[in-house]
């Protein structure tokens, strides 16, 4: 969907505060101990808004899992904040019945037409893993239709009243017309649902892709979502598979949502699930996994942080891996993810690929620029105005 520029811009500016960085430590220890002495320590220390509070659980997508612990231990945070985060979880849970009911007619609409309903990371999660759809905010639907069914699965979305908003070599993302445009950094039921159909399931890290496809499809089996809706659902070995590869650029880049270590929780590993992450992960599977630890201890079942452990490499790759941010708190925003992925690239085509790479394509330039984006000259004009944007 369109991003708001200037949304985009003033969010970056409020990340990079002093109060953004300790109300993000403070909410991960928290929600590691599951009480709120932390994060109730840093709203007093530094005499946090409400608004300042809320924008930060907004941000790392945790504001249904706080004011859960509002719920356990009324009056340690001041009324005012733990109103806010009572009504954006309300906020949350509507939209995520809104996200439920489009999937649920999608997967009517499969079903009829002999298709098989993937659903991805939140679309699935926060119904069948959370239990608990006001716990666990989804900005899309995340679908995979590998091979001949992604075909069919952009003409069904195109009959039922969606859109092509743009392209990548990550996915397609389609939109229903008539969306209420957001106009803060609240959620709201309205709010545009988009559908990201994904043809392969692919991230791109340390100079290379990680191509995660045939691993994800041959673990999957028949079940449902939200009890109702049938479905193909993977397994923990490619769910873990999938959530470590995803989370990859940011935790090395510019740091975690506490959403997504919060995700990890909720594997219950297969016995070849460090199998499958050393397949497709090499070296990153322990180095990720350190970063999860890092961001919010307990994030992986112990069985699989002790498994995981038994792979580290040299102390000088640990303290590589460790240097990294792990949890998003503001302090890497100034940083392309380019450099942030140098220092950990094994060899000089690796750093090589990582560069080209960093280069935006025009559909993500046009998606933040407008379609002045779309031509040789103005695609140069454009990427200036996103490295500019970026070093601000």
């Amino acid at each position: 969907m369109a991003i708001s520029l200037p949304l985009v811009l003033e969010a970056g500016r409020r990340r990079r505060t002093p109060e953004f960085g300790a109300l993000s430590w403070g909410a991960a220890r928290s929600l590691a101990a599951r009480s709120l002495g932390s994060l109730a320590d840093v709203v007093g220390r530094h005499r946090a808004s409400a608004d300042t509070l809320l924008f930060c659980a907004r941000v790392h997508g945790v504001s249904g899992l706080l004011s859960r612990l509002t719920d356990n231990e009324p009056g340690t945070l001041p009324a005012e904040h733990a109103e806010a985060l009572r009504h954006e979880r309300e906020q949350v849970g509507a939209r995520g019945r809104r996200l439920l009911e489009d999937l649920s007619t999608l997967g009517a609409a499969a079903q009829r037409g002999g298709l098989p309903l993937i659903p991805l990371k939140g679309a699935y999660l926060a119904a069948e893993r959370y239990r608990d759809l006001s716990l666990r905010p989804a900005a899309d639907i995340d679908l995979l239709a590998p091979a001949e069914t992604f075909a069919p699965w952009a003409r069904l979305l195109e009959e039922s009243g969606y859109v092509l908003r743009h392209e990548s070599w990550k996915n397609r993302v389609y939109i229903r017309p008539g969306h209420r445009e957001p106009d803060g950094f609240g959620e709201h039921p309205d709010n545009p649902r988009p559908v990201e159909l994904h043809q392969r399931v692919r991230e791109r890290f340390l100079g290379r892709f990680v191509d995660l496809t045939d691993s994800i499809v041959e673990r999957l089996s028949d079940g449902f979502v939200g009890d109702t809706v049938t479905a193909r659902i993977p397994d923990d070995a490619a769910l873990a598979l999938h959530l470590f590869a995803h989370a990859a650029p940011a935790a090395i880049g510019r740091g975690l949502r506490l959403i997504q270590l919060v995700d990890l929780t909720h594997l219950q590993p297969r016995a070849d699930t460090v199998a499958v992450l050393r397949e497709h992960l090499g070296e990153a599977a322990w180095g990720l996994a350190a970063l999860f630890e890092k961001g919010l201890p307990g994030a992986l079942p112990d069985a699989l942080r002790a498994e995981l452990g038994r792979f580290q490499p040299a102390p000088g790759r640990q303290l590589r891996w460790l240097s990294r941010p792990g949890l998003m708190t503001g302090s890497e925003e100034k940083r392309f993810l380019l450099l942030a992925e140098l220092g950990l690239c094994r060899d000089l085509a690796s750093a090589a690929g990582r560069f080209y790479d960093a280069l935006p394509e025009r559909a993500v330039l046009q998606n933040l620029y407008g379609t002045g984006a779309g031509g040789p000259m103005t695609y140069v004009r454009a990427l200036g105005r996103y490295c500019r944007d970026r070093l601000a």
